[in-house]
């Protein structure tokens, strides 16, 4: 599964396949989530995710509740940040270059 197959999450959230795995089956043991077995020829069966009622209540409380800024660690900032050492030719042109990354990475709904 590729990253834009998942959701826009994966541009600022990743995790490894083995660890969404692990909390899914936190959040079905805590009764967060529900899940079913979606059988397929030729190929492994599915499991199909659902969010419970009290899901839905554990997920709106979550979002309410106030949570402290992480510090972004990000190469370009730095390289924004001390651009005037260099031609804006140089800046320019690695700006253009994370555009073309993006833009790459843009999921049209």
């Amino acid at each position: 599964m590729s990253r834009n197959s998942l959701s826009p999450v994966g541009f600022f959230w990743s995790a490894s396949h083995q660890q969404i795995y692990r909390e899914l089956a936190k959040l079905e043991d805590q009764g967060l989530i529900g899940s079913e077995s979606i059988l397929q020829a030729r190929r492994p069966d599915k499991r199909l995710y659902s969010v419970t009622d009290l899901g839905e209540q554990h997920l709106k409380e979550w979002i309410a509740q106030s949570c402290e800024p992480t510090p972004i660690k990000d190469d370009l900032l730095v390289k924004i940040f001390a651009g005037r050492i260099v031609s804006n030719q140089t800046i320019l042109a690695e700006l253009a270059h994370h555009q073309k990354a993006h833009q790459k990475k843009i999921v049209y709904v």
